[in-house]
C-alpha cells in the first residue's frame, strides 16, 4: 500500500494529538492539588455566617481541625475525612460538669462557601441537629 505526503501528514498529526490527549488524561489525577481535595481545605480557616461565633480551622495534616465557639465557650479539636468536596468530621469535649459532648457530621464546600450538617450526642445520648453555613476567611 502506498502511503502519499497528505495522509502520512493526516495520520502522524491524528497520532500526535492522540499520544498528548492520553498524557492528559493520565495527568488528571485527584492528588494534583488543584480542585476541591485536600489542598483547598487543609491549612484554612472558615468563620460561620450571620451571627459569626464559630471559626473551623483545618490543619495542615490534612486529618484534624479546631472548632472554636465564642458564643458557648466550645473549644474543640476532631478529626476529618475529604473526599471530592465533601467531608466527614467528629470531634469530642468534656463540659464543666462532666459530661462528653460528641460533634459529628458531613460537610460539603463549593468555592468560599462550606455548609456542614452536625449532630450533638451527650454522653452517646443524640441531643441537637443541625446545619451551619461558613465562609472562608
Amino acid at each position: 500500500m502506498k502511503i502519499n505526503g497528505k495522509t502520512a501528514t493526516k495520520r502522524s498529526a491524528l497520532l500526535a494529538l492522540g499520544i498528548c490527549c492520553a498524557a492528559m488524561l493520565i495527568g488528571c489525577n485527584d492528588d494534583d492539588g488543584g480542585g476541591d481535595g485536600d489542598a483547598s481545605l487543609a491549612g484554612t480557616t472558615w468563620v460561620e455566617v450571620g451571627s459569626p461565633s464559630s471559626t473551623l480551622t483545618f490543619y495542615s495534616d490534612g486529618t484534624s481541625f479546631r472548632i472554636v465557639d465564642t458564643a458557648d465557650g466550645t473549644d474543640a479539636t476532631g478529626s476529618y475525612t475529604l473526599t471530592g468536596n465533601s467531608f466527614t468530621f467528629s470531634a469530642s469535649l468534656t463540659d464543666d460538669y462532666g459530661d462528653t459532648i460528641g460533634f459529628s457530621g458531613t460537610g460539603t464546600i463549593s468555592g468560599n462557601s462550606m455548609t456542614i450538617n452536625v449532630t450533638i450526642k451527650v454522653n452517646g445520648d443524640f441531643w441537637a441537629s443541625f446545619t451551619v453555613p461558613f465562609t472562608k476567611q
